[in-house]
């Protein structure tokens, strides 16, 4: 079971407890609306905590003032804690809030005074249990300076990222690593696998392939060799649905009259991300410098994202369209060359994969 533990002001109902809950569906996964009083907050968590310990292992994930919760009670009944630009000290830095406050999420007033930053002193962990901790840390952090938690909890497991906020942008990028630290199997989100696939044959409509198949099937065929590809090479299963989904969205900008805006608010700013990197510029002009700068957009991504593109061209290179002119033929496989050479690099079966596709095409188009 995993509990999630909001910060100060939040709720069980914020941005991150709620992108959370799916990635952790299968395992358990809730996250409270805690009572602004520290001692209630903690006395609900702890309850939680006891009641599923008695059939279940209990992980903790807090944010902010959740983080020094969640260290608290980790050391407490001797949990993992992951702990998400924590408020180590927030017994000194939650004294500006002093008065009356509002939730963010509901709106609902709340007092905050004195005895509350005493309730919060008195929950200082005794010693920290470095072993058992996964801290990650964001130096754009608006609100906390990230330096404390980096020198506090130096002996912990970090992962440190420049820029980011507060709220820790990107924490779905981390979840085959939270995963792995809690020791719990990844696994595919399969709602949002189906989502990507209705997007794209939405996007796509009645577009079709140059061999005369429907668009879609040219999509389905990319991420297929991109999910052989990356299972063979043993890429994180977290990194392979991210594959998959870009694969399937990969020409959707280029192609269709999609937004980057429209597969952000769908998908995320990774997919999103990874799917104009795919992008070719058409202000550019020449094709060749469209595909350079592509690459080169390509070379800044994740190696999923790599993956990606040499998955692409595999695809494309199965079938060679019959009105294609010699000189077309020759530029398609020297492109192929070019993506190979910058990419290979990222997945040792893809790029083997896609040589021999390089091998075979010219066995078929060279004179």
């Amino acid at each position: 079971m995993i509990i999630y533990i909001h910060g100060f002001g939040s709720s069980g109902e914020g941005s991150k407890a709620k992108a959370l809950r799916p990635f952790f569906a299968e395992e358990g996964y809730i996250a409270p609306s805690l009572p602004t009083n520290p001692k209630l907050a903690i006395s609900t968590l702890s309850d939680l905590i006891e009641n599923f310990s008695r059939n279940d292992t209990v992980s903790l994930i807090g944010s902010s003032l959740g983080g020094f919760y969640a260290l608290h009670l980790a050391q407490k009944y001797g949990l993992k804690a992951v702990l998400i630009n924590p408020a180590l000290r927030p017994y000194t830095s939650l004294e500006e809030a002093l008065g009356e406050g509002e939730n963010y999420y509901d709106g609902s007033g709340f007092e905050w005074n004195r005895s509350h930053l005493e309730l919060l002193l008195s929950l200082r962990p005794e010693s920290i249990p470095f072993d058992r901790l996964l801290v990650l840390l964001q130096s754009g952090d608006e609100v906390l300076d990230y330096r404390d938690a980096l020198e506090t909890l130096s002996e912990a497991s970090l992962i440190v990222e420049e820029g980011g906020n507060h709220s820790f942008q990107g924490i779905e990028r981390h979840i085959s690593t939270i995963k792995t630290f809690f020791n719990l199997p990844s696994h595919w989100d399969s709602q949002r696998l189906v989502e990507a696939i209705t997007f794209a044959a939405k996007a796509h409509g009645d577009q079709k392939t140059p061999m005369g198949l429907p668009y879609l099937h040219h999509l389905m065929s990319v991420a297929i060799h991109t999910m052989v590809g990356m299972r063979n090479d043993a890429f994180p299963k977290e990194e392979e649905e991210n594959a998959l989904i870009v694969a399937l969205l990969h020409d959707t900008i280029e192609d269709t009259a999609i937004t980057y805006e429209e597969i952000h608010e769908a998908f995320g700013e990774e997919i999103a991300n990874g799917v104009v990197a795919l992008t070719k510029n058409t202000d550019l002009g020449d094709k060749s410098a469209q595909m350079e700068d592509s690459l080169l957009r390509i070379q800044t991504q994740p190696h999923w994202v790599w993956c990606v593109k040499l998955s692409d061209r595999i695809t494309n290179l199965t079938g060679v369209p019959p009105h294609w002119s010699v000189a077309k033929k020759a530029s398609y496989r020297d492109e192929a060359q070019k993506i190979w050479e910058a990419l290979h690099p990222a997945s040792k079966h893809l790029s083997a994969q896609l040589h021999q596709k390089i091998q075979d095409y010219d066995a078929v188009t060279t004179p």
